[in-house]
């Protein structure tokens, strides 16, 4: 039954009471102020001009600090009473008293407590920084007509000045006032009618008889204390023995950009370890999560004092350091190779910087989780994997059915993984017992939940209450236990259970699929960049020691740039404009600062050996020989046959011209267009319908079908607007290609083209197709003047291919998804991530779309469309408006998908040669049978050259890995530590599972070979 009205308005009344006793402000504050745009340390800061910054001041433009100081005698304080500081200043504030930061004030911390030595009469110096902000934040917005303004600028002060005060915290009113709330929120939590309910309810009761707020202070405060202990009692019950265990540790998600820009992290990493280590004085059971090394390098920048006193707290084992990336990164849209990095930096980080090895891959937050990421982790003995984000998925999805459990990656790699329920967590009553009652959906072998808490996304972590409600919850009888918890202790625990679960395959995640495609140019700029950086290592792998030490800080400053830009909410395109003007600025700065350094490398390790102006050196990084189109200077075009991982000079008599002529006849229905091996309509408005694979005599298309089907949709998202691309988007057809004009070049010659111009929706566009002699793949470029709101542009291919599953490529694997939407499982993946290509195959033919830096994709019943654009108004109401240009090829095949070249073709389309000018020294490097080589880079210790390789059929086999020169081979880890006993000589045999990564090290003879355990 509920509570009788009478006692729940006055229960309602006293709560109110007790709170509003807790804070007694003092006399006001007077501050001065001084404004900088700069990030300044506290004893920079003091060197400001500072003014009077009276009560109603306005202050604080874009992006701007402000710093304020007063000079203030603290009062005595009586017994059960402390000093706070209100602070009225505005915005986020970071508090410091004589230099020390205390903590913050922002919208979750409202008040800040001072050191129990503060009082006493003596004087003290406050300093406080505050972020006056950027302007509105905003994740979600609805229906946008034309004259509304999603984000309205931030012109003019920010902030207004009002009251601040020191103020007197009665301890005794605030202990009974947590003890007061836990068994209002346990009572809520109990069935009617209960004992244990019927108890508390009797306790609350003579709570308001006991405590007077009518009396004198002295004896208010002695009526706290009898209330206290007739509650104690109840405080004191103990659950039973088959209580569940929720494992508790303190946490802070940070983003490192999102709602705000990078910059502003500096200031919320200081923030929030100024509350954390604040509260480890005073609660000495309190452990915290340390994860990001990118974030805690951002603490040790900004504020060398506070980051002094987390190692210190490091050393205590009250911060636990752990999560193994370097940065929280989105793990759908980075390369194979910067996922290695990320993981090679973060676990370099923490055992140098703080002595310890990660155990846990912590990715709260990501959008989905590839399926190489088992076995990079095991490559660098990180054996668990935890996130948040797949029981948070949309409510309408299948629920992902474990909470602990055992990962296996595409190769057969394992990890033990933990899914778990919100990491930004309240420690209330209903937190904990909701937590296990509504917040799992394992229901068997299992007996324990992992419980971060803390706030987080904009920092701050725990607040007190949080803490002190979790002394009152450890074994509180109604509620699962708690324990402080490690996530390496956590995982021990629940190994067993783990293992009696299994999920096989990519981790996907039924929510956020807008974020493979919202900001094109930051992925772009981040592709552009991670080229760049494959690209130098290629050729330093092949320089001397001298120069691979002095590219050493460059090649470290760029990858650095890549991993940090790498974080989740960046990559994945949902924050705020600046942050991606500035990673755009950034990440293209770096790449072409790497560009320029691997032109200069060159020039020595592909040195000028004749005068020959007509002709180019083109370096293939790739490890397989290729044709690739080329032109040289004299405009004289051809295919050029360049060898593995080779230098090859290029002249007229090497370029070799298709086999054959591209027709182009006149149909009633368009123009029907013949090279040979494919034969197709080329309609008016631009699309390819009735293709023909010649080789076999069998349609890829029936009649109504079309390839690169240019549709504009309807894209309305009501919440997580750059986040969603919500089940119905395909729905609303809101245009198609409008053609004014069409422009052909090439008929009866070795390469066709079509030029088409015109427009969809109100965004005019021009889109290349080309097609060369003797070859099955039509080749288009799309550029676009975006100029839509809410919309969502896709190029559809439609074939008559019957598969039920498509393949996508992925890093180091491709990846077998539905290609229909029969069960709820394929339903759920109406749209995902792709690497390079994506394709549909039949048991002897097939068809696949290649693409460059084109990550979102659907595929259903024989069509696959490359999501191209949408265009979200929040949180960057100007989202990838503007010109914009994509490439993409549809191939199509006569072999199975085993027997083809399909991940070869598409690593050839996306990753162009070198190309050098003149007559250089012809040179190569290495090859792989069977296998294709990721990576090639200087050792990280500079002792000899890597090799990283994988399998990418996706079967077992036997590979051969061939170099130009003899070489003393040392089979390593990913992390290129130990060996196994070296190898002389040119060619190295060896077996792959599929997908499997092996990574190798070139040591030249003479040259010491590492020392190390044997793998």
């Amino acid at each position: 039954m509920p509570l009788d009205r009478q006692f729940q308005q006055r229960l309602d009344a006293w709560r109110q009471a007790l709170r509003d006793q807790i804070i007694t402000p003092l006399s006001p504050l007077g501050f001065e102020g001084a404004y900088t745009m700069e990030r300044l340390a506290p004893r920079d800061a003091e060197e400001l001009g500072f003014a009077p910054a009276p009560v109603g001041t306005a202050w604080g433009l874009r992006r701007e600090y402000g710093w304020f100081r007063a000079r203030v005698c603290l009062p005595e304080c009586r017994k059960g009473e402390r000093l706070a500081l209100l602070s009225g200043l505005g915005g986020e504030q970071l508090v410091y008293m004589d230099r020390r930061a205390l903590g913050s004030v922002d919208r979750r911390h409202s008040y800040v407590l001072l050191p129990d030595a503060a009082a006493g009469g003596r004087d003290a110096e406050l300093l406080i920084e505050s972020y006056a902000g950027h302007g509105a934040q905003l994740e979600s917005f609805g229906p946008c007509p034309p004259e509304a303004v999603p984000i309205p600028q931030a012109d003019g002060p920010q902030q207004l000045i009002k009251p601040s005060f020191l103020a007197l915290f009665n301890e005794y009113a605030y202990q009974l006032h947590m003890d007061v709330e836990t068994l209002c929120g346990l009572m809520d939590c109990l069935e009617e009618g209960s004992l244990r309910r019927m108890n508390i309810l009797a306790g609350l009761k003579a709570f308001t008889r006991i405590v007077d707020f009518e009396a004198p202070p002295e004896k208010r405060n002695e009526s706290y204390l009898l209330a206290r202990e007739a509650l104690r009692p109840l405080l004191g019950c103990k659950n039973g023995t088959s209580a569940p265990t929720e494992h508790i540790i303190g946490q802070s998600h940070i983003d490192l950009a999102w709602l705000w820009p990078l910059e502003n992290t500096y200031h919320k990493a200081a923030r929030t370890y100024a509350n954390q280590l604040s509260l480890m004085e005073e609660y000495p059971e309190y452990r915290f999560l340390a994860c990001e090394p990118a974030l805690l390098e951002m603490l040790k920048d900004q504020d060398r004092e506070l980051y002094s006193r987390f190692l210190e707290r490091v050393r205590s084992s009250q911060i636990c350091p752990d999560g193994a990336f370097y940065a929280e990164c989105d793990t759908n849209i980075p390369s194979g190779e910067s996922l290695i990095r990320q993981l090679m930096w973060g676990q370099r980080w923490f055992r140098e910087e703080l002595g310890t090895d990660s155990h846990v891959a912590w990715q709260p937050d990501t959008f989905g989780f590839s399926p190489c990421l088992p076995q990079l982790l095991n490559g660098f003995s990180v054996n668990c994997f935890a996130t948040q984000k797949l029981l948070r998925a949309d409510p309408e999805c299948e629920t992902f059915p474990y909470q602990d459990f055992m990962w296996e990656g595409a190769d057969g790699s394992c990890v033990q993984a933990l899914s778990f329920f919100k990491n930004n967590a309240a420690t209330d009553p209903k937190s904990l017992y909701e937590r296990w009652t509504k917040h799992r959906s394992q229901t068997e072998d299992i007996d324990s939940l992992l419980f971060p808490f803390g706030y987080g996304d904009g920092g701050g972590g725990a607040d007190r209450d949080m803490l002190e409600y979790l002394r009152r919850e450890a074994d509180l009888e109604g509620l699962p236990r708690t324990r402080w918890t490690s996530l390496k202790e956590h995982f021990e625990l629940n190994a067993e259970n783990a293992r009696k679960k299994l999920w096989k395959g990519e981790l996907y995640l039924a929510w956020h699929r807008g974020a493979y495609t919202s900001q094109r140019r930051t992925k772009l700029a981040l592709k552009r960049l991670e080229a760049a950086l494959r690209n130098a290592e290629f050729v330093l792998a092949q320089a001397d020691e001298q120069d691979i030490r002095e590219a050493d800080d460059i090649l470290n400053a760029a990858w650095r740039t890549l991993l940090i830009h790498q974080f989740h909410d960046i990559a994945a395109g949902v924050g705020i404009r600046d942050v991606h003007d500035e990673a755009v600025q950034a990440l293209s700065a770096s790449a072409s600062q790497i560009e320029e350094m691997t032109r200069r490398l060159c020039e020595k390790v592909y040195r000028p050996c004749g005068t020959d102006e007509n002709c180019i050196t083109a370096v293939n990084t790739l490890s397989f020989p290729r044709a690739v189109w080329l032109n040289l200077p004299d405009g004289t075009g051809g295919y050029a046959c360049l060898p593995a991982m080779s230098a090859a000079v290029i002249t007229k008599d090497a370029l070799r011209q298709p086999e054959g002529l591209v027709t182009a006849e006149k149909q009633a229905d368009g123009l029907q267009v013949d090279n040979g091996v494919i034969r197709f309509t080329l309609n008016a408005d631009g699309s390819v319908s009735d293709l023909l694979d010649l080789r076999s005599g069998i349609a890829l298309q029936e009649e109504g079908m079309r390839l690169d089907r240019l549709t504009l949709y309807k894209n309305v998202e009501s919440v997580y607007d750059a986040w969603e691309l919500s089940r119905d988007c395909t729905q609303d057809i809101a245009d198609t290609a409008h053609i004014t004009s069409m422009r052909i070049s090439g008929a009866d010659t070795p390469v066709f083209t079509a030029v088409t111009e015109g427009r969809i929706g109100i965004s005019p566009f021009r889109q290349t197709m080309r097609l060369r002699a003797g070859s099955g793949s039509i080749e288009f470029e799309l550029e676009i003047d975006w100029r839509e709101t809410h919309k969502l542009l896709k190029s559809r291919f439609e074939t008559n291919i019957l598969s039920m599953n498509a393949l996508h490529g992925m890093q180091f694997c491709h990846v077998e998804r539905p290609a229909h939407r029969c069960t709820a499982f394929a339903r759920d993946r109406y749209e995902v991530c792709n690497h390079r290509f994506s394709a549909l195959f039949e048991s002897g033919r097939g068809a696949a779309l290649m693409n460059r830096a084109i990550y979102g994709i659907s595929c259903d019943e024989g069509c696959m469309a490359l999501t191209l654009l949408h265009a979200p108004v929040v949180p960057d109401d100007k989202c990838d408006r503007g010109p914009q240009r994509f490439e993409y090829a549809f191939n199509a095949y006569n072999v199975p998908f085993d027997a083809g070249t399909v991940t070869q073709d598409a690593y050839g389309y996306d990753c162009p040669p070198l190309l050098l000018p003149g007559k250089r020294l012809e040179r190569r490097f290495a090859r792989a049978e069977n296998a294709l080589i990721e990576t090639v880079k200087p050792a990280e210790d500079k002792n000899g050259a890597v090799i990283r390789l994988w399998e990418h059929r996706g079967g077992r086999t036997k590979a051969r890995l061939l170099l130009d020169e003899e070489y003393d081979l040392i089979e390593c880890g990913m992390d290129e530590s130990g060996f196994a006993p070296a190898a002389r000589g040119r060619e190295y045999t060896f077996e792959l599972k599929p997908f499997e990564i092996r990574t190798f090290r070139l040591i030249r003879p003479g040259q010491a070979v590492p020392a190390g355990k044997e793998n």
